[in-house]
């Protein structure tokens, strides 16, 4: 049953792929379970493709914003009250 075998399947990815598998190919007219899960999965790997991609090209966080950054931030301000403490 379509049901039972698409319940892992979003509605987003199960249109989509109908679509693919009727672009590419045209001639066939029926679409079965199967091809919409094989063409879910070639969606998701795609997708999961693109975010790598995206996670790569991404700028590298700020270090200062860190927890090691905030943390020697603090450290530094502490050391400076005890410096200026210790002047005056």
């Amino acid at each position: 049953m379509w049901a039972d075998d698409l319940s892992a399947v979003s509605l987003t990815d199960a249109v989509e792929a109908a679509r693919m598998y009727y672009r590419e190919t045209p001639g066939k007219a029926w679409l079965v379970p199967g091809d919409v899960i094989a063409n879910v999965k070639r969606i998701r790997e795609k997708h999961e493709r693109e975010d790598r991609i995206q996670r790569q090209l991404a700028p590298a966080p700020d270090p200062t914003f860190s927890d090691e950054g905030v943390k020697h931030y603090w450290a530094e301000v502490a050391r400076l009250k005890a410096e200026k403490a210790k002047n005056e």
